[in-house]
């Protein structure tokens, strides 16, 4: 662990002292520890399989969201929901691209939205798809299932009068 502290809290003494003890054992056994995160290699490997994008981006948003501007809040998002459109594990009855996007980029990854109501029925029904359909982060190794599967939305082509036009450099 090169020297860096890892402090984590338990609500009661019991809790702590198990906790030491499965580190412990993790030492005894030769297992190598993360250096970024001080965990034994073996819980590192598996929260990586057992923890869906979907659920680990919400986390994150949710870490990066009282730091954050509103401006960045939502570049975040719709950054995050765009990922995770794209790192499904199928897409035989998924949600219109549009409403998926709108569900997660407007829901999933807004916590003042979550924390205010319940969505409508239609973004309830796409974050419940999306959420199953999830790849794990494991995934993310993969590098064959990283190209991307081409799940963006199409392009819009822009006006001619508001594309920007080169200046000359005199």
């Amino acid at each position: 662990m090169a020297g860096n502290d890892f402090p984590k809290t338990f609500p009661v003494k019991a809790l702590a002292e198990s906790r030491r003890s499965e580190l412990v054992a993790a030492q005894r056994r030769g297992e190598p520890f993360c250096d970024e995160t001080g965990l034994p290699e073996s819980e590192v490997r598996h929260r990586l399989t057992s923890v869906s994008f979907y659920a680990h981006a919400i986390e994150f948003m949710d870490m990066k969201w009282p730091a954050l501007e509103p401006g960045s809040r939502r570049t975040l998002a719709t950054a995050l929901a765009t990922v995770a459109l794209a790192l499904i594990d199928d897409h035989d009855g998924a949600p219109e691209y549009s409403v998926g996007f709108r569900a997660l980029a407007g829901w999933s990854f807004n916590k003042t939205a979550r924390a205010a109501a319940k969505p409508c029925d239609e973004v309830t029904e796409a974050i419940a798809w999306i959420e199953k359909h999830s790849l794990p982060l494991s995934a993310l190794a993969d590098r064959r299932s990283l190209v991307l599967r081409t799940t963006a939305p199409p392009r819009t082509t822009q006006a001619s009068s508001s594309r920007r036009r080169p200046t000359a450099t005199r």
